[in-house]
């Protein structure tokens, strides 16, 4: 990993039967994520064991990747759309330390 390059974790849960609709906002956000030029990797998940608690787990080339990524139509439509739909969105940028 270089050493500009940025890890993002972030978390969302589901309010109370919001799972499968939070899920397809989620979901519409992956792949012209993922096509962004500053966009190394893009997932999301969903805890096994809390269904309905989800992590996008996110590797960008550096600051002013995520800064666009941040303007872009489905990231706005992603965090317009989920807010009826789940808690807070919990960001946390990372630097990684090994490989």
């Amino acid at each position: 990993m270089k050493a500009a390059e940025i890890v993002v974790v972030a978390e969302m849960q589901a309010t109370a039967g919001n799972a499968d609709a939070l899920r397809a906002v989620l979901m519409a956000a992956v792949a012209p994520s993922n096509a962004e030029a500053g966009c190394i990797q893009y997932r999301l998940h969903e805890d096994r064991e809390s269904p309905g608690k989800f992590l996008f787990y996110e590797i960008w080339q550096d600051k002013a990747a995520i800064d666009f990524h941040c303007e872009t139509p489905h990231f706005k439509a992603l965090v317009a759309q989920s807010a009826a739909l789940a808690g807070p969105l919990e960001i946390k940028m990372l630097r990684a330390l090994s490989d």
